[in-house]
């Protein structure tokens, strides 16, 4: 019972890393959009709101830390650190990588000229 849960969860972790995966690559790619940095860094705000929002069936049980470098004029780097929900039992959650994501997407920026 314990290889059937253990296995669950592994598809619901491979699940949870793709989403939040490509929630967070639309969200630089939309602030990378923007030509001037002090744009870029105001949309930040926007773009999080609506990946939380596509993310917010996925928000109800796990968690989700962003941090933005959005003032370097050649890219735009999000880092993410997400604790997908768990159903394995207490004792174990601790024992495993199982349930937690740390990223960095970085978007660069395409040159204008």
């Amino acid at each position: 019972m314990l290889l059937l849960i253990a296995s669950v969860q592994i598809l619901f972790n491979l699940h949870a890393n793709t989403m939040v995966t490509d929630a967070a690559f639309n969200a630089t790619r939309i602030v990378a959009s923007y030509s001037s940095v002090d744009n870029r860094c105001a949309s930040t705000r926007k773009a999080e709101q609506d990946m939380r929002h596509k993310l917010r069936s996925y928000l109800q049980k796990g968690s989700l830390t962003l941090s933005w470098v959005c003032d370097d004029i050649d890219a735009v780097t999000l880092r993410i650190v997400a604790r997908h929900p768990n159903i394995l039992p207490s004792s174990l959650r601790n024992l495993t990588s199982l349930g937690r994501l740390e990223k960095v997407i970085t978007t660069r920026l395409e040159s204008r000229q």
